[in-house]
């Protein structure tokens, strides 16, 4: 996660997220930390969106030790066809990811909480 030795995204990985999407995984690009939230934190690599530091990619950095405006070297996963980034702290070697696999399940389990919930409401009518 230390950012030394870390480089600024190339730009041509700027121009639009499908080429970011088809470099990756891009390692070793500087990142500053935009917010922190209990899941991970959200980070500023210099692409059209910020990306997720999920805590599960924090390697052994605590969610705790990380600041708002700190900079932190991330490794760039993957991308999804809506923009969202996936990245992890540099030095993980972690395989690239397949973000719209990804957004696929969660618009799953969402649907199916949706459900659930509409279900209960049934039940106590």
């Amino acid at each position: 996660g230390s950012p030394h030795g870390c480089s600024d995204l190339p730009t041509e990985f700027l121009s639009s997220m499908d080429a970011l999407r088809k470099a990756c995984p891009i390692r070793g690009i500087s990142a500053v930390i935009r917010n922190v939230v209990k899941f991970g934190a959200f980070v500023d690599f210099g692409g059209e969106n910020d990306g997720l530091l999920h805590s599960s990619k924090l390697g052994n950095v605590p969610l705790e030790s990380l600041l708002i405006g700190q900079e932190v070297g991330i490794d760039i996963l993957g991308v999804s066809k809506f923009g969202r980034t996936s990245v992890a702290l540099t030095g993980q070697n972690l395989p690239i990811e397949d973000m719209d696999d990804h957004d696929q399940k969660r618009r799953v389990a969402l649907r199916k909480g949706s459900d659930i919930k509409q279900a209960k409401r049934q039940r106590t009518k």
